[in-house]
């Protein structure tokens, strides 16, 4: 049963749930949250008194835990804590993201429905009533910005519109709408949550000069364009999201093929109704993109 203290960390082959009796590493206190990073371009007034303020960035925040184990009732109880407070170090230790550079684990909040990325670091034990079967510990996860996000990941496939006269079926079920030949508009989307969020799309080939648009009625409020051909068998990546920002093909390199408007502005904003618009020339109807975000929120 989720409540409130119980937390799920995953990254590649493991996930991991603690915080409360039920799952054997319960907290103390609540989880303990940190004032998010800020970094400042504030300068003094050259010539008298005041500061005339910059641009204030955002960067990530610290979630603390402090935890113990429940005394069992043995012989030497200390076997027993000493065991359960190791299986959370190795948990805690992510060996098999922490020696990659770009490589992040998720840290879920199952009652709220909200997680966080980012990295487990800060690990100690707390080991004063050890020989009475105590032993407490606390643990840091350091997040890579300042939003919350949803457990739940939308996902919206796209694919194109048959050509004139026929010549394929497409290959995927969802009910698109068209607007004007050749283009594709997905259903209406919705970012539910209080804070912009960034998607991450995939087209996927064969396709020449495939683009995707957001729009906000008539509006295009951002557009990536793909400037070559993707093959059959390739599939072009662009993560828009803060900590990632990159274009891949096939796992390659590949942001000297987008053009359009900086990932940066390639936002869906909090609230309102917006569709994604996808263009792409491909007689064989195998193409499509699919695009894949979080709701993000400013707390849990």
């Amino acid at each position: 049963m989720s409540d409130l203290n119980n937390w799920r960390l995953e990254y590649p082959g493991v996930a991991f749930d603690f915080g409360n009796l039920s799952n054997l590493f319960p907290l103390k206190v609540q989880v303990d949250i940190s004032a998010i990073d800020l970094t400042t371009q504030d300068q003094p007034h050259p010539t008298s008194d005041g500061v005339v303020m910059g641009i204030d960035s955002l960067g990530g925040f610290d979630l603390n835990f402090d935890l113990t184990t429940v005394p069992e009732t043995t012989v030497k109880p200390y076997i027993p804590a000493l065991d359960r407070m190791g299986t959370f170090a190795r948990y805690w230790r992510a060996d098999s993201i922490r020696r990659k550079a770009g490589e992040y684990a998720t840290l879920s909040n199952l009652e709220r429905q909200r997680l966080v990325y980012g990295r487990p670091r800060g690990f100690a034990p707390k080991l004063a009533r050890l020989r009475k079967g105590e032993a407490g510990y606390v643990a840091q996860f350091n997040t890579v910005d300042p939003n919350w996000y949803s457990t739940v990941e939308k996902v919206y496939l796209i694919t194109p519109i048959p050509p004139a006269g026929g010549g394929f079926t497409t290959p995927l079920s969802p009910p698109f709408s068209s607007a004007a030949a050749g283009d594709q508009l997905s259903p209406f989307i919705t970012n539910v949550g209080d804070q912009p969020t960034w998607p991450i799309i995939k087209f996927h080939g064969p396709g020449l000069n495939p683009s995707i648009e957001l729009l906000s009625g008539a509006t295009v409020l951002w557009e990536l364009r793909v400037k070559d051909q993707i093959k059959y068998d390739e599939v072009l990546t662009v993560d828009t999201r803060p900590w990632s920002r990159s274009a891949t093909i096939n796992g390659k390199p590949a942001n000297g093929l987008i053009r359009g408007d900086q990932m940066e502005d390639c936002q869906i904003p909090a609230g309102g109704n917006y569709r994604l618009r996808y263009k792409v020339k491909d007689r064989t109807g195998n193409s499509f993109v699919d695009v894949k975000w979080r709701d993000a929120y400013a707390m849990m």
